[in-house]
């Protein structure tokens, strides 16, 4: 059975952008404090609908908790993100981050009313995935780039394909991760490896979906 909680109001908590910021200034400056909040609060409800519309059938068992950022780096020099659901919010290590375009994360600490979550773009992070009919292991450089080690020669894998969690491990299987981008041959020719563009955008994550990991 799936349970949607209800979100906490967002925290614009050193997440914003400076284009943001200075959207926000300029509303301040220009519009009514009613307007400003207005405008505001009508795209948090609207980025909230659009991830629930995302995940509404999404083919799982497993329960669903939607919550709001406490805090993120939208510059990237971080790779973590806080969120306002804990232990008692039946959170737990290894269960799957997602917003609407994809895998965020992964939950990697939980305290009583706020959670961590690695993101993807964490160095040495690995990821069971799928391309197409091809299992392999995505990781990431210290470089923060995402790269499918050790595919096989006669793999069928194009630039542009769609990367997937597989399903292997505690993770739900079908959860986008990213897109081929590059697809390079080995020294040897024995076999390839694939440059990976993740789908989520760093200065885009809002509200969030968690998915608990599958025993």
């Amino acid at each position: 059975m799936k349970r949607i909680t209800e979100p906490i109001l967002f925290l614009f908590l050193l997440s914003c952008v400076c284009a943001k910021n200075t959207l926000c200034l300029w509303m301040s400056q220009t519009l009514p404090t009613e307007e400003v909040e207005k405008i505001l609060n009508q795209e948090q409800a609207e980025k909230l609908e659009k991830l629930e519309n995302f995940y509404q059938f999404l083919p799982t068992e497993e329960e669903i908790i939607y919550t709001s950022i406490l805090w993120h780096d939208p510059f990237g020099f971080f790779d973590t993100i806080t969120i306002l659901k804990g232990k008692e919010d039946q959170i737990k290590v290894g269960d799957a981050v997602m917003n609407e375009q994809g895998l965020v994360g992964i939950v990697s600490e939980v305290e009583k009313h706020q959670s961590t979550v690695s993101r993807l773009t964490k160095p040495n992070t690995q990821l069971s995935v799928m391309i197409k009919d091809t299992y392999a292991i995505l990781s990431t450089d210290d470089k923060r780039q995402s790269w499918i080690m050790d595919i096989p020669v006669d793999a069928e894998i194009e630039i542009g394909d769609m990367v997937y969690t597989s399903g292997l491990t505690t993770i739900k299987k079908n959860i986008p991760v990213g897109t081929v981008e590059q697809i390079l041959d080995s020294p040897l020719g024995i076999s390839k490896k694939a440059k990976i563009t993740l789908n989520v955008k760093e200065e885009e994550i809002y509200y969030l979906a968690i998915v608990e990991r599958v025993e």
